[in-house]
This record gives structure tokens, sequence and C-alpha cells, in this order.
């Protein structure tokens, strides 16, 4: 595929990630304990910075598309637990 159509198909994914978090959060958001709730958003955040200093020397190694492969497959094992907390 031509570049500019993968940076396109990149640009629309990136685009709807907030709303598809949003989503997901607002599923599991029928957790009754608030602090439960915000410790599990602090523990999801300090994950991604302390990861996010990690993230290119990995990628240089693997490759972005082995390394978006293994991102989406942490992302999916993260929805059933939201909806396994209710």
């Amino acid at each position: 595929h031509p570049a500019r159509w993968q940076t396109f198909l990149l640009g629309c994914v990136f685009f709807l990630l907030p709303g598809m978090y949003n989503a997901v959060t607002s599923i599991g958001g029928g957790i009754s304990d608030q602090g439960v709730a915000s410790a599990s958003v602090a523990i999801l955040y300090a994950f991604a910075t302390l990861f996010s200093f990690a993230a290119a020397p990995v990628v240089n190694q693997i490759g972005p598309r082995l390394s978006m492969s293994l991102g989406t497959t942490s992302f999916l094992s993260v929805c059933p637990q939201l909806f396994a907390l209710n």
C-alpha cells in the first residue's frame, strides 16, 4: 500500500482511539467503588508513562508491525477485565 494510504489509515485510528478509550472505561464505569476506579486509571497512566520511555528501542528492535500487534493484544486483555469488575 502507498505511504499516503498508510498515513491516512493510522491517522484515522489515532483519531478514534480517545473515543474508544472513553467507551471502554464507561462500560467499566459501573465500578461502585470510586477508589478502585481512580486507582486503576492511575496505574494505567503510570504504566503508559514508564513504557513510553522504552517504546522507541523496542520498536527499533522488533519493528512497528509486531509492536502495534503487541499493543493491541494488551488492550484486548484490559477490556474483559473491566467487564469482570462489575
